[in-house]
């Protein structure tokens, strides 16, 4: 199929190319490395072959793995040229020169440095290449279901922007399946619910902790920006050994406790049947003395149902940590913008079905001497949190909460009705029992995943901020 009868598949309405006569007019557009300017790019290629159009990209010195990839894709598919604009200063080169000065949602300066001025730039040279006599006519990807949305009000006569995606009526579902069929969605949306930067001020838990794991160099960087007193620092960078280094076994010989709807052993606490606040094993702590304080993480699950014939119970073959919060509310809302993002990107994991093959549960934690193992964040302290959680401070709660699911993970395996599998597991509690014990799982929620319908209008989804106009979701 044809670009031109991709994009018509899903267009709604008609679009006229805007133009201001008596002027040279010019086309551009920018390119954040987004699905919505990508699919802004398909539709000006595919609505005017003939038209010439200058594609740009401001690059921040840190953008999400893979961006380059897919600008190149871009035009390897087009065999049209994207000018990327590169900055003598990056992001995090940036925040360190000038004192650790860190951007938030209220002073969005890396917008305005990294974006904002190099297009702005790039416009006025070329105004004064071509002459007063130009205009500059920029294709915004705002799509037709972003209401709140606004482009930059550039404030001068010779740029001005025009927004195809909401002239055809496209929404989320459409650019999302446009761009499949085109040149496939981006890898760094699999992590990220937005392009641009690996660390941003609107980054979500989940997407930090996937940071962690995908560009830790980058991380560390930012968070030693964030200015930690030493003595909370070296806390912060305390990490407990985890459960494959202390039994000498790879991170795929182990895994988290899984919930007896996946065809399991189950525990005291599955879904809501609450344990006990223990102090030690012996000691039961009836009055709320002890100092542990309660964490609720979400785990999803990849599992292959029995009818698959790979096993005789569900085989579970991919397990992830999500997101945490203190409160039970917290995570549950967390999570409906992860599982609105998923139901986004579906078409980055055909061959599966989301909604059966792929299980969410909550785990209420219980951690042991939280304050002496995660100190709350110093006062006078800014973080690239808006929540002021530092980045170490995800880190080291990362890392407590996976030793904590994995040490549940050999609890249950040692009940185990495999013979070996229980012999195993029991032979790692032993070498367990002498290591420190961080907390315990307390109940267990099943997530029931809300419909796209039911999210798209949820007031925890629409009173989300509203993120720069640079990056696209």
């Amino acid at each position: 199929m044809s670009l031109a009868n991709i994009i018509n598949k899903y267009a709604k309405s008609g679009f006229c190319l805007p133009k201001v006569e008596g002027k040279k007019n010019f086309y551009i557009v920018p390119m954040s490395g987004g699905i919505d300017s990508f699919v802004t790019a398909y539709v000006m290629r595919a609505l005017f072959p003939k038209l010439p159009i200058s594609y740009v990209h401001a690059d921040t010195g840190i953008e999400a793995e893979g961006t380059e990839q897919a600008l190149e894709l871009f035009e390897s598919i087009t065999g049209s040229k994207i000018l990327r604009l590169k900055p003598k200063i990056g992001l995090l080169e940036g925040v360190e020169k000038y004192g650790n000065f860190l951007p938030s949602q209220r002073a969005r300066s890396c917008t305005q440095t990294l974006k904002v001025k190099p297009i702005r730039a790039f416009f006025d040279a070329l105004k004064e290449r071509h002459g007063d006599d130009s205009v500059f006519l920029q294709a915004v990807g705002i799509r037709a279901d972003e209401t709140q949305r606004k482009g930059m009000d550039w404030q001068v006569d010779h740029i001005a922007s025009f927004y195809p995606l909401q002239a055809l009526g496209l929404t989320k579902s459409d650019v999302n399946s446009i761009l499949s069929e085109l040149q496939g969605i981006p890898t760094y949306y699999l992590n990220k619910s937005r392009s641009g930067c690996k660390i941003c001020i609107f980054s979500r838990r989940s997407e930090i902790i996937d940071a962690w794991n995908t560009s830790p160099v980058d991380l560390t960087r930012a968070a030693i920006t964030e200015d930690i007193p030493s003595e909370t620092l070296k806390i912060y960078n305390a990490l407990p050994e985890q459960i494959p280094s202390l039994l000498g076994v790879a991170r795929n010989h182990v895994n988290y406790y899984r919930p007896e709807l996946l065809g399991n052993p189950a525990g005291g606490f599955e879904m809501m049947k609450r344990g006990k606040n223990k102090v030690t094993d012996s000691v039961v702590d009836l009055f709320g003395a002890s100092s542990a304080k309660k964490l609720y993480a979400a785990v999803e699950y990849h599992y292959y149902a029995n009818s698959y014939g790979i096993a005789s119970k569900p085989h579970v073959f991919y397990e992830k940590l999500i997101s945490y919060s203190t409160t039970l509310g917290g995570i549950k809302i967390a999570l409906k913008h992860w599982w609105l993002h998923r139901l986004h990107t579906k078409e980055m994991y055909q061959g599966t079905d989301l909604n059966t093959e792929r299980q969410v549960f909550i785990y209420e934690i219980e951690v042991d001497n939280f304050d002496s193992e995660i100190p709350p964040t110093p006062s006078g302290v800014f973080t690239w949190q808006n929540d002021r959680t530092p980045l170490f401070a995800i880190r080291k709660t990362t890392a407590v909460i996976e030793r904590i699911l994995l040490t549940e993970g050999e609890r249950q395996a040692a009940k185990s009705d495999d013979p070996y599998i229980s012999k195993i597991a029991s032979a790692s509690l032993t070498k367990l029992n002498d290591a420190k014990d961080y907390g315990r799982v307390i109940s267990i929620i099943e997530y029931k995943k809300p419909s796209l319908e039911e999210l798209v209008d949820d007031i925890d989804i629409t009173d989300a901020p509203v993120s720069c106009i640079a990056c696209s979701r």
